[in-house]
């Protein structure tokens, strides 16, 4: 741009030398009165060379102007540099943690009046625990003999792997009799093996049915009895049922085995491996008297 500049400043100096190099050709000086005029010859050689001087000095021009115009029209706008955003994105703003301070909790004060003493009740005396067989929740474990309360030293003991319950039971007692009838709707038979030793004459007139029931859990539970011979409980049609105890004897090629056999009852379903067996004592005995043997 710079050179452009000065080239106009220089065309321009020499368009004005170009007219004013004219105009002092075409004015003619003072002639003093004592000097002749020039002739036509000279005035015409000048008036030529003017007029060649001014040619050249246009023709320049043009010629400065052309070069000028095809600088400007070659030369291409220089293009805008783009200039990168200066803007710094504004940091987002950190929150900041409450400050205020949660108010402590009241300790609660503890009462300064000393609380009167309790009145110190007397030591009650400590029962006895009841031995084993003489309540209903803690029976005779299932297999031992124990004694026969008023009796001539009788003992009882219930078979630990002859007790029979529901299904097992009545598939004995059917195979025994096919005349048998099955339980009542609700109700199963349950068998229970028992060996009572002593005297032979003793052991016979044990009589199992007046004194052994079985029991569910007192005081409300219910109380099964054996009606005795060719029964089951107290079902009024005949039930034969296998070696029945009513039917046994003392076996006197082997007194130590002493009297063995079933006794019957039928239970509900409900009872079913929830009662014990019961022995009452027999006449004239007391609840202090009963005894009592597990059947699991």
């Amino acid at each position: 741009m710079k050179s452009l500049s000065l080239s106009i400043i220089a065309v321009v100096l020499l368009f004005l030398f170009a007219c004013g190099g004219e105009e002092a050709g075409s004015a003619s000086p003072p002639v003093p009165a004592d000097t002749q005029s020039p002739t036509p010859d000279v005035q015409a050689t000048v008036s030529a060379g003017a007029r060649a001087t001014v040619e050249v000095s246009t023709a320049v021009a043009v010629s400065v102007q052309a070069t000028v115009e095809a600088q400007l029209i070659a030369t291409p706008e220089p293009t805008a540099t783009p200039v990168p955003p200066t803007a710094t994105p504004e940091p987002t703003a950190t929150p900041v943690p409450p400050t205020a301070t949660p108010e402590p909790t009241a300790t609660p004060v503890p009462p300064t009046a000393t609380p009167e003493p309790t009145a110190t009740s007397e030591p009650t005396a400590t029962s006895s625990p009841v031995p084993a067989g003489h309540s209903w929740d803690n029976p005779f474990p299932i297999g031992e003999t124990a004694p026969l309360p008023n009796t001539e030293e009788l003992t009882l003991r219930v078979r630990k792997t002859h007790v029979h319950w529901g299904q097992d039971a009545w598939k004995l007692i059917d195979g025994e009799d096919a005349l048998n009838d099955p339980p009542p709707r609700g109700y199963e038979y349950l068998l229970v093996r028992i060996q009572v030793r002593g005297d032979a004459d003793d052991t016979v007139n044990f009589d199992a049915a007046s004194r052994l029931t079985v029991q569910a859990e007192p005081p409300d539970g219910t109380v099964y009895a054996w009606a005795g011979t060719n029964r089951c409980g107290n079902i009024p049609e005949q039930q034969i049922i296998p070696r029945d105890f009513s039917l046994a004897r003392h076996d006197p090629d082997n007194p130590e085995n002493g009297r063995l056999g079933y006794i019957c009852f039928v239970v509900t379903h409900n009872d079913s491996g929830k009662v014990v067996l019961v022995d009452n004592g027999g006449e004239d005995s007391t609840l202090e008297d009963w005894q009592y043997w597990a059947l699991r």
